[in-house]
């Protein structure tokens, strides 16, 4: 009988465990010991084999994970972009203002530049202007026959205060008070001249300008005035020997309206108003007699700009039309009344400002032609030495002043 040997067994075994890779085969290494004895029955005393297990791991097979493709994403042509204009930032002596072109000339801005025509202070701003000025006014009269027999020159130096504030953004109060100083000369046919002073306070005013519509609603700025001044100081015409006031003698009120537009370099301003100008009398220091004049309107249209030709200096045109009512008016002495009938009078005027601190405090300097109509006096009892016209009249100002403004 064939004898079944353990290790063929076992190797039986190890050939079935190795159809299982994933599994750990032992696997046993066997060594045949020849001189190992036996019993009589051929059984062996010592196992001709010793047998050594080693468990050997067997990995289990790797599959290998697969690298995902990533997908590109669809490339498109990318459109060439002009490059968006530079910002331009415009400064005009309060605050910068940035556009995104250029402005031009004729560009719209809503600040408020000092010595500007529509200029008006904001709430709380304190503003003031100093003035000198230096004038000379001329004139002939005529008689009635159209012979010329009087001459007159008054040549002044006058000084004036002006001071406003911002109660509001769009109300400003105003006060005004001056002091003239004036020599008056005329020089009648055949007879030497004659110089009579007049010199003192004029009468102080006291006004508001109400900013109805401002340019940050509408292209345009619409401004309301309104002006009073008081019969504070007499009327007191001088002699040879006695000074005179310079003061009217009369209460007078204005009132006003402007339309004005404001660009980058460029001020456009129309103006209308009406004067009303109460009674008058006049003191006549040389006989003591005096003079009444009743009330009367005075009408007054103008034109107005300012060209600015860098950020601190401008040059201001403007010339304002002024029309004249008759005066009706009667010397309390000898009783005669009178019809005062004043010519037009035209203003021209030009000035040049600079801001010596911007917006804060600037110079100027103006000059100021009055070109007069013939003033005519028609008396209720004419006669030669009375019925009398006046030529054309013209006068010449010369100014400086400082704008100063206090926040």
């Amino acid at each position: 009988m064939t004898k079944i040997r353990h290790a063929d067994l076992f190797s039986s075994l190890i050939m079935i465990a190795g159809l299982f890779p994933t599994l750990a085969v032992a696997q046993e290494v066997s060594t045949f010991d020849p001189y190992a004895a036996s019993d009589a029955q051929g059984h062996y005393l010592n196992p001709p084999l010793v047998y050594h297990r080693e468990v050997v791991p067997q990995p289990s097979p790797v599959v290998p994970t697969p690298t995902p493709v990533r997908a590109m994403p669809e490339t498109k042509p990318v459109p060439s972009i002009a490059p968006a204009p530079k910002p331009y930032t415009y400064t005009d002596n309060t605050r910068s203002y940035t556009y995104d072109n250029a402005p031009s000339a004729f560009t719209p801005i809503t600040d408020r530049i000092l010595a500007d025509p529509t200029f008006l202070t904001m709430k709380g701003q304190v503003l003031g202007n100093t003035s000198y000025s230096y004038s000379n006014y001329a004139t002939a009269q005529q008689s009635n026959t159209g012979e010329k027999n009087l001459n007159d020159v008054t040549r002044g130096n006058h000084v004036l205060q002006n001071i406003a504030y911002g109660l509001t953004n769009n109300l400003s109060l105003r006060a005004s008070i001056g002091y003239t100083s004036s020599i008056y000369k005329d020089s009648f046919t055949g007879s030497s001249a004659q110089r009579v002073d007049n010199a003192g306070f004029t009468d102080p005013t006291v006004g508001a300008t109400y900013r109805i519509i401002d340019q940050t609603q509408a292209p345009l700025l619409w401004d309301v005035s309104g002006y009073y001044t008081p019969d504070l100081f007499p009327d007191k015409t001088g002699t040879t020997d006695n000074t005179g006031t310079i003061a009217d003698g009369r209460q007078s009120g204005e009132l006003s309206t402007s339309i004005s537009r404001v660009m980058k370099s460029l001020t456009v301003q129309a103006t209308t108003g009406v004067d009303f100008l109460g009674k008058q009398k006049a003191l006549h220091l040389g006989d003591g007699s005096s003079t009444d004049v009743r009330p009367t309107t005075d009408y007054f249209i103008g034109l107005r700009t300012q060209t600015r030709l860098t950020s601190r200096a401008s040059i201001d045109l403007g010339s304002i039309y002024t029309m004249h009512d008759d005066e009706k008016a009667q010397n309390l002495v000898d009783g005669y009344a009178y019809v005062i009938k004043p010519g037009d009078v035209t203003d021209l005027y030009t000035s040049f400002n600079y801001h010596l601190i911007p917006n804060r405090f600037v110079a100027t300097a103006d000059y100021e032609h009055f070109l007069g109509g013939s003033t005519k006096y028609e008396y209720s009892q004419p006669s030669a030495s009375n019925s009398v016209s006046w030529t054309m009249s013209n006068e010449n100002l010369f100014l400086v002043r400082l704008h100063y403004l206090f926040f």
